[in-house]
């Protein structure tokens, strides 16, 4: 060695978090209990407000940390300010109810941001993902041992696992295990065709959506794929001989084609949007107020069910005002799934890949679902995606490069504080 070159500096050794810990086993067990069917048709939310809780015990030195740049989203801060206030307009009980609702589902976002925005997600996907087809396995033999071959959204909530499954999908397209290299082309089958014999259409959406990420986007052919799925969907429903099926997959041609197909589903759900645009058109300014959608417009037409669609009640509810801060709050996150730095980090293909089903997903689900527990989650989340660190393959924390002066102090004491969850491990 040279007497003149510079001697070598040491660097410290990042701490490995691959594999998975109690908490990631924690944190995916929350989400899956969030849609769990078990309750044949009742809600799940308690369950899920209890694991919520135990982590919030468990992790209560995140909530003693300076707020991050992360957690600061002024337009949704806004929105929640808006919808709060119009909720109490409504009556206290409306205001309490959605008072602890945003306080409980605030909580676990904070958490589960701070955790995953610091570490990778490897661990929470292995969890999260044996989780959910196990949930799969079981909605699945429940409706055959009831009956019901096809059309499997009898359980309630248990319902959006459907809605994940291209998540999976694009998930494990991405992986490097040999393990799930070697199931993938299993999974597709098992996985697709569980979504065309479930008739959720804002599973069957997102499918076409993300399905060139499913193989090598540089390859042209990829692109085919959306068109080949909306192709083959007659095909394989007319094989499966669903009525039911058949006319979810009729609806949603008829949808891209501009017209409205004729079912008891698709007729309440235009009356529902009809008169949410009535509603609208009355009260432009501040709406009826928070959760007083359907009892105002029930006073005209008792029949009528939810608009399944976030934009149209927020706009029936919280006038032109709510429905700019929501909006905004949209395009506040989706604005930053495909960023290549965030957080002072470079962001991989598969990473960004991941973001972009998620964020998708997220949106898809509030746009044509109606509003409910977890709908409210979907949106909270979606100005987070982007810094989560998604990639499948990461499996120990990149180097970061140091964040604006401003934000440099909660930035540092936020990863502290998240990385002090894992021990480090010998090297």
């Amino acid at each position: 060695m040279s007497s003149g070159a510079a001697p070598a500096v040491s660097q410290p050794r990042p701490a490995r978090t691959s594999g998975m810990d109690l908490q990631d086993v924690l944190y995916a067990v929350t989400t899956v209990s969030l849609i769990s069917g078990f309750n044949h048709g009742h809600s799940s939310t308690p369950l899920f407000v209890l694991f919520v809780a135990l982590l919030a015990v468990l992790n209560v030195r995140l909530f003693l940390t300076p707020v991050a740049p992360i957690f600061i989203v002024p337009p949704m801060i806004v929105f929640l300010v808006i919808h709060l206030a119009s909720a109490f307009r409504s009556g206290a009980g409306d205001g309490m109810f959605f008072l602890v609702q945003a306080v409980i589902l605030l909580t676990f976002v904070w958490l589960f941001v701070a955790r995953y925005s610091m570490r990778p997600m490897h661990g929470y996907f292995t969890a999260a993902g044996v989780g959910l087809l196990g949930l799969l396995a079981y909605v699945a033999g429940w409706h055959v041992m009831h009956g019901f071959y096809f059309s499997w959204k009898r359980l309630s909530d248990a319902k959006a696992v459907f809605d994940v499954l291209p998540l999976i999908l694009v998930v494990a397209a991405r992986s490097r295990n040999a393990f799930t290299r070697s199931i993938f082309p299993l999974l597709v089958v098992v996985l697709v065709a569980a979504i065309f014999i479930s008739g959720e259409r804002k599973a069957y959406i997102l499918l076409v959506v993300v399905s060139p990420l499913l193989i090598n986007l540089r390859n042209p052919l990829t692109y085919a794929l959306p068109f080949l799925l909306l192709v083959s969907a007659p095909i394989a429903v007319s094989l499966e001989r669903s009525g039911y099926v058949e006319r979810q997959i009729e609806t949603l041609q008829g949808f891209a084609e501009g017209r409205v197909v004729k079912t008891i589903s698709n007729e309440g759900r235009s009356a529902a949007v009809r008169v949410a645009i009535q509603t609208f058109k009355q009260h432009p300014i501040f709406g009826v107020g928070t959760n007083a959608e359907l009892t105002y417009v029930r006073r005209y037409d008792p029949t009528v069910a939810a608009p399944h669609n976030e934009w149209l009640r927020v706009a029936a509810e919280n006038g032109i005002i709510g429905l700019f801060f929501y909006g905004a709050t949209v395009v506040w996150g989706l604005a930053g799934v495909l960023r290549g730095h965030v957080l002072g980090r470079s962001r991989s293909r598969s990473e960004r890949a991941v973001a972009f089903t998620f964020a998708a997903m997220l949106l898809i689900y509030v746009s044509l679902e109606a509003f409910d527990f977890i709908v409210l989650l979907a949106f909270l989340m979606i100005p987070f995606v982007q810094y989560l660190r998604l990639d499948p393959v990461e499996a120990q924390a990149a180097p970061v490069r140091a964040p604006r002066a401003r934000h440099a102090a909660g930035f540092r004491r936020l990863q502290g504080v998240a990385a002090a969850g894992s021990p480090r491990r010998a090297p």
